[in-house]
C-alpha cells in the first residue's frame, strides 16, 4: 500500500474520522492500536501472516525485556545482550551479506520480512537507554505498542522520542482540535502528496545514467548530478509532510525532519537540515557516548573526528545493505571531519572579529553553499548507483 494505492487514501480518511472524533476520546488509544495493526496488515507483502507474527513477537519480546530491565539491577547487561542479539538479527534479516559472510559460510536465505524494522529498532534503543539511565521508571502496554507501531511514522520516521510521543498523546486525549489546525494539517498533507506523486517523479526520470551516457555533456551531467538528490528530497520530505500534516489534523505533533538542506554551507550544517531526527539519534546515542569515552585518552578534536567517522560509517550502513552505502557514510564523515578541521584552522588564524566577518560575508557564504552542495550531490551518486553504473559514468565523462 503506497500513495499510488487507493487503499492508502481510504485508510487515511477512515483514520481521520476515528481519531478526530470527540466521542472516542476515552478509547482513542485502543482505536489507534487497531489502526496501527490494520495498517501493518495492509502494507506488509507476502508472506503476510508470518511476517506480521514475527513483527509482533519481536516488539512484544522487547516490551518484556524492558519490564525485566525495570526490575533488575543489571540493567545495562540485559540491554547489551538484547542489543547484540538484535544487531545480529538486523544484519541477517536485512541481508547484509558483505558483513554476515565474514561469520557465516555462504549466503543465508531470508524468507521473512520485518517492515519498519529500522525505525522500530531506533525507538527500542531509545527506550532501553532511557530505562538504563532511570529516565523511564514504568511503561504501559498500550503506550509502548502505539509508540513503536504508530502508522504515521512506522515506515520512514520521523523518529519521535518516547516522552514527546506520550506528551502529545496525553494532550490529544484531553484537547479538541480546532478547525484552523485541521485545515493547516490537511493543507500540508496535500502539499506533501503533490511533492511525492507529481513533482518527485519528474526529477526521477532524469536520475538515470543511461540518459546521460546516451548524450554526455556538461549540461546533462549537471542534470544527472542534481536529479536524484532532488527526487530523494521531494519524495522523502513529501512523505514527512503527509504524516506530519495528517497527525496535525487530528491534534498530534510530529517532529520536523527537513529544514532547507540545499542551503547548507558545510556538511555539518547539511546534517542539521537533512533527515534531522536520524542525525539527532546518531548524535545522542552514538556520537556523544563515543566522544565522552575517547576524550579520556585523546584530545578533543581527535576524539570528535574519530567519533564522527564511526557515526557516519554506521549511519551509511543503516541506509542500505550494499557496500556503497558504507562508502556514502564514509564520504559524509570525511566532509564533517574536514569542516571541523577547517573551523579549528580559522579559529587559530583569525581573530574573533575577523572570524565573525568571514562567516557573515555573503560572497563567501554563496561559495561555501555551492561547494557543499556539489560535494553532497556527488556523494549521492555513490548512494544511488551500483559500481558498474559508476564505471559507465566515468567512461562517458572520459570520452567526453
Amino acid at each position: 500500500m503506497t500513495f499510488e494505492s487507493p487503499a492508502m487514501y481510504v485508510f487515511l480518511c477512515f483514520s481521520f474520522i476515528l481519531l478526530g472524533s470527540s466521542s472516542l476520546y476515552r478509547i482513542k488509544q485502543y482505536v489507534f492500536l487497531l489502526l496501527n495493526i490494520i495498517f501493518i496488515f495492509l502494507f506488509i507483502a507476502h508472506p503476510r501472516l508470518p511476517s506480521i507474527v514475527i513483527l509482533l513477537l519481536w516488539v512484544t519480546s522487547h516490551f518484556l525485556v524492558l519490564k525485566l530491565m525495570l526490575h533488575v539491577r543489571a540493567k545495562r547487561l540485559v540491554f547489551i545482550l538484547w542489543l547484540i542479539i538484535n544487531l545480529v538479527w538486523f544484519l541477517v534479516s536485512k541481508e547484509y551479506t558483505w558483513i554476515t559472510r565474514i561469520f557465516f559460510m555462504g549466503h543465508m536465505y531470508v524468507w521473512w520480512s520485518v517492515l519498519g524494522y529500522s525505525f522500530i529498532l531506533f525507538r527500542q534503543i531509545h527506550l532501553s537507554v532511557n530505562v538504563c539511565d532511570g529516565m523511564i521508571t514504568d511503561i504501559e502496554f498500550l503506550d509502548y505498542f502505539n509508540y513503536n507501531l504508530a502508522f504515521w511514522t512506522f515506515l520512514a520516521g520521523p523518529i519521535q522520542r518516547y516522552d514527546d510521543f506520550i506528551g502529545q498523546w496525553r494532550l490529544l486525549e484531553t484537547t479538541k482540535v480546532n478547525d484552523h489546525e485541521r485545515i493547516k494539517g490537511l493543507n500540508r498533507m496535500l502539499w506533501g502528496l503533490i511533492k511525492v506523486v507529481a513533482i518527485a517523479p519528474f526529477f526521477e526520470q532524469y536520475a538515470d545514467i543511461k540518459t546521460f551516457t546516451a548524450l554526455p555533456n556538461a549540461v546533462n551531467f549537471i542534470i544527472l548530478l542534481m536529479s536524484f538528490p532532488l527526487y530523494l528530497y521531494l519524495n522523502f520530505s513529501g512523505y514527512c509532510d503527509v504524516v506530519i500534516g495528517f497527525a496535525r489534523s487530528v491534534g498530534f505533533k510530529i517532529p520536523e525532519n527537513f529544514r532547507s538542506p540545499f542551503v547548507a554551507r558545510n556538511i555539518i550544517d547539511f546534517w542539521t537540515r537533512w533527515h534531522i531526527t536520524l542525525s539527532e539519534f546518531f548524535r545522542d546515542y552514538l556520537y556523544f557516548p563515543m566522544l565522552m569515552f575517547s576524550s579520556r585518552y585523546f584530545n578533543a578534536l581527535a576524539s570528535s573526528v574519530a567519533a564522527t567517522f564511526i557515526s557516519f560509517f554506521l549511519m551509511g550502513i543503516w541506509h542500505g545493505n550494499s557496500l556503497r552505502f558504507a562508502v556514502f557514510g564514509i564520504l559524509h564523515g570525511a566532509g564533517v571531519g574536514a569542516a571541523l578541521l577547517y573551523t579549528e584552522f580559522l579559529k587559530k588564524v583569525l581573530s574573533k572579529e575577523k572570524l565573525k566577518a568571514y562567516k557573515n560575508n555573503k560572497i563567501i557564504h554563496i561559495i561555501a553553499v555551492i561547494l557543499c552542495q556539489s560535494y553532497v550531490m556527488a556523494t549521492f551518486l555513490v548512494f544511488k548507483y551500483p559500481m558498474k553504473d559508476l564505471h559507465q559514468l566515468l567512461d562517458a565523462l572520459k570520452g567526453h
